[in-house]
């Protein structure tokens, strides 16, 4: 098998450009910068998190908290201000 003369100079049988091998060293930096850079994006994330978790529990409490003075205001309909009971003495809606 033999080549074209005119394919010799454009194909001269071996590539371009070699794939120059890495060092260990440079393998070793490369696995070390990977591993910080995923831990760094672990712990913010885990930040993240902990944040959302903090936000929510402080909703629920507020709700907690507003659910349980209604439950107790609920039991004292004298602290309820009724309207109707404007021109009439006190706000007693028990008409006392």
């Amino acid at each position: 098998m033999s080549m074209q003369k005119s394919n010799a100079k454009a194909h001269p049988g071996f590539p371009d450009r070699l794939q120059v091998r890495r060092t260990t060293k440079q393998v070793q930096e490369d696995k070390s910068c990977a591993m910080k850079a995923a831990t760094a994006q672990r712990e913010k994330e885990e930040v993240n998190c902990q944040a959302v978790l903090t936000s929510i529990a402080q909703i629920e409490d507020s709700i907690q908290q507003e659910e349980e003075e209604v439950r107790l205001h609920s039991k004292r309909p004298d602290l309820c201000y009724d309207p109707q009971q404007k021109g009439k003495e006190g706000n007693n809606s028990l008409g006392e």
